[in-house]
């Protein structure tokens, strides 16, 4: 995924998995791959986008590292919570 606001830009990873046959699928997004059945979804005929939400923006770490696309988009100071 490519994200760009403001004349900054960064980039992040999300799989996508589609059940066998033709398409156009419904698809469900599944965050870091936690509490999802993604063999029944599949099954279901629904594809699966999944990613990796540290790679968007990394908690837990002081404001000045914040790490992840958001931050190398809006910066360490962005006021968000």
């Amino acid at each position: 995924m490519n994200v760009s606001d403001s004349g900054r830009s960064a980039s992040f990873s999300a799989g996508v998995s589609v059940p066998s046959g033709t398409g156009p699928f419904p698809a469900v997004v599944v965050v870091g791959g936690l509490g999802a059945d993604t063999a029944t979804i599949q099954a279901a005929g629904v594809a699966v986008i999944n990613y990796d939400p540290l790679s968007v923006g990394k908690e837990g770490t002081a404001r000045n590292n914040k790490q992840g696309a958001f931050y190398s988009v809006y910066g360490a100071t962005s006021s968000t919570g």
